[in-house]
């Protein structure tokens, strides 16, 4: 015989969760989830591209003193990451302006507003000033080939011979190459400004000589 009463099946007894013993593996889920979305980048398995901003870069050796409006061909336009742009950073070749750099720039240095000066003088550095010297070839002309830009002030008199001003820039002054020997040039020099009256003078006693830096 049935040990049951009625045709009755015994009730089963109902297991209960324990809703704590969940907690902790869906939360470890969630968190996985949510890892894996901002590692694939969404949906559609791309991962986020930086974040990149237009920055102005040289592509080439540019020497301090460049005018702005010579920098065609010497810098270009490239998205830098957003951490790695300098403050200041111009944004455009047409953010260029009309002044002169203040410093050398090198391939793929950012361009910043603080680059530029109004003028040469400026952009040397505080203190300067410039001043216009009348020398025949022979007093200027050598060093101005050998170092470019740089020359020390010398003056050479009766007393002997003293540095007047040293690390002097040339602004501007005919090229070296087609000027006679003979001849008499108008030299442009940045001066510090304490020793312009001496170097006016000694130009005005025939006694200046440029010599390499």
């Amino acid at each position: 015989m049935s040990s049951t009463t009625g045709g009755r099946r015994p009730a089963t007894r109902t297991r209960m969760i324990d809703p704590q013993r969940l907690a902790l593996p869906l939360l470890a889920f969630a968190l996985t989830a949510a890892g894996l979305f901002l590692l694939i980048g969404g949906d559609d398995g791309a991962a986020a591209p930086p974040v990149g901003l237009d920055t102005v870069v040289a592509i080439a050796n540019v020497p301090a003193g460049t005018s702005g409006t010579d920098l065609a061909g010497l810098v270009e336009v490239r998205t830098i990451a957003e951490t790695a742009r300098a403050s200041g950073a111009l944004a455009s070749v047409d953010e260029v302006g009309d002044g002169v750099l203040v410093a050398g720039l090198v391939p793929g240095q950012q361009v910043l507003a603080s680059s530029f000066a109004d003028d040469v003088v400026d952009a040397l550095g505080p203190d300067l000033v410039a001043i216009s010297v009348r020398l025949e070839a022979q007093r200027w002309s050598g060093p101005y080939r050998l170092t470019g830009e740089e020359v020390t002030v010398h003056q050479v008199d009766g007393e002997g011979t003293r540095i007047l001003a040293a690390k002097v820039r040339i602004i501007d002054v005919a090229s070296a190459d087609v000027v006679d020997p003979r001849s008499e040039q108008i030299i442009s020099l940045a001066v510090p400004q304490s020793t312009a009256g001496a170097i006016i003078a000694a130009a005005a006693q025939d006694a200046l000589w440029l010599v390499g830096a």
